[in-house]
């Protein structure tokens, strides 16, 4: 996992095309091809993982802040499309510009093999 500096816009690599990266690297190539056919159903479900492993961040146009989403704001939130948007049952405003730090996608992605039950 990368420092905890606070990150450019440049940093970012959208929420949604991580989360397609980290299943193809960790269950595509490990596991099947044909899962990749599923992948959708369970590129959400991914996208929320990865928002507990790692920071994750809302931004804006260029020259707007990014920040990071604490797992308070993520309370109550649905992630949807794989992550590229955050929605919320009790009526608070969707965030749809979501990214993660680049080099977060490799922690994932191992943290995620290492979890794999090792074949004996």
């Amino acid at each position: 996992m990368q420092e905890r500096y606070p990150p450019s816009l440049h940093d970012l690599i959208p929420l949604n095309l991580a989360t397609a990266a980290v299943f193809r690297r960790v269950y595509v190539e490990r596991i099947c091809e044909s899962a990749s056919s599923r992948a959708s159903a369970h590129l959400d479900g991914l996208a929320y993982v990865i928002s507990n492993l790692v920071p994750i961040f809302a931004y804006e146009e260029e020259g707007q802040p990014v920040r990071q989403l604490h797992s308070a704001e993520l309370s109550g939130g649905l992630f949807r499309d794989g992550g590229k948007a955050l929605y919320f049952l009790d009526g608070r405003p969707e965030i749809t510009l979501i990214g993660v730090r680049a080099g977060d996608i490799d922690y994932v992605a191992s943290s995620l093999i290492r979890s794999f039950p090792v074949a004996s």
